[in-house]
């Protein structure tokens, strides 16, 4: 299932922190994510967050969705590492 989704940040200290709140209206939405990206060594250590929450049928499906982020964790995280240190 692909929906429209629409983002807002509601904290940002370049480069290294981000949060995030959705303001679409979809069965499951993330009410609050960010990152976090801290030098580690030679490389760049990334922790990142989504929490879901569902609204009437997305209440039945949340699990659903969540067990898809984290079967995509390590890759959205390898994208978003990528992205970052690219800049």
């Amino acid at each position: 299932m692909k929906s429209e989704r629409e983002f807002e940040l509601t904290e940002f200290e370049r480069p290294t922190k981000i949060r995030w709140r959705e303001l679409s209206k979809n069965a499951v939405v993330v009410p609050e994510g960010g990152y976090d990206l801290i030098a580690e060594g030679e490389g760049t250590k990334l922790s990142f967050f989504n929490e879901l929450e569902g609204h009437g049928f997305g209440k039945l499906i949340v699990g659903f969705a969540l067990r898809a982020a984290r079967k995509d964790a390590d890759a959205f995280a390898a994208r978003i590492k990528a992205a970052v240190e690219a800049s």
